[in-house]
């Protein structure tokens, strides 16, 4: 297991997945959390339109619970978008995916267990990701370094930080935290961002890899 770990660690696209997934997590976590820190109901629902809209309701009349669920919700979505502490965020997040998926599942959800089985999944990956930071709390057995990857350029992270800011800012608005004409600027500077930083990952692995090539013995 220990070889899977650094091997998993090592792999320059495995790391910039973890990336895109703490993206997306945090994306789906702040606005859903803003709305429910700010005191707002998450659903249209009416509480008599069946068990998802009464639970709803009720999880919404108790008010100060209720805004202390959207403030776990947005600090997971800070954190993972904080390297340092994306383990704890993801610690955060999973916790709270694995309730919802108990939820949706519960009330009958229609499609929506899917979903939150998929994004526990990616909170999971993100845990097994970071699990050299959580074997302490497992045993005292010593957990060997994961290796290093190929670090993101000057210009990957910058593309990174603009897709994310793009990214989180459509799911802010399309929550109801801004106008609803700046969506398509927002996606088409979301999606240039993220080609310019897929191409420029190609772009390096494919000249690291004819170095590589050129450096062989025999070549």
């Amino acid at each position: 297991m220990h070889a899977l770990f650094t091997r998993i660690r090592a792999c320059p696209l495995c790391y910039r997945i973890t990336l895109v997934i703490r993206v997306l997590l945090a994306a789906g976590f702040l606005p859903t959390g803003l709305i429910k820190l700010l005191g707002h109901r998450f659903t249209s629902l009416p509480a008599d339109s069946g068990p998802i809209g009464a639970f709803f309701e009720a999880m919404y009349q108790t008010g100060t619970y209720w805004q202390f669920i959207g403030a776990v919700q947005v600090i997971g979505a800070l954190l993972l978008l904080s390297p340092p502490a994306a383990h704890l965020g993801a610690a955060i997040v999973v916790s709270i995916l694995t309730n919802i998926v108990i939820i949706t599942v519960s009330l009958g959800f229609t499609g929506t267990p899917i979903i939150s089985i998929a994004m526990l999944a990616a909170g999971l990956w993100l845990i097994a990701w970071d699990y050299h930071r959580f074997h302490p709390l497992l045993s005292a057995t010593p957990w060997p370094s994961p290796a290093i990857p190929t670090p993101l350029d000057t210009v990957e992270r910058a593309a990174l930080w603009i897709w994310t800011a793009s990214l989180i800012s459509f799911f802010c608005v399309a929550r109801g935290f801004g106008p609803g004409f700046v969506q398509l600027p927002l996606i088409t500077i979301g999606v240039s961002a993220a080609a310019t930083a897929v191409a420029r990952f190609l772009s390096r692995e494919w000249h690291l890899r004819r170095q590589q090539q050129s450096m062989a013995p025999g070549v």
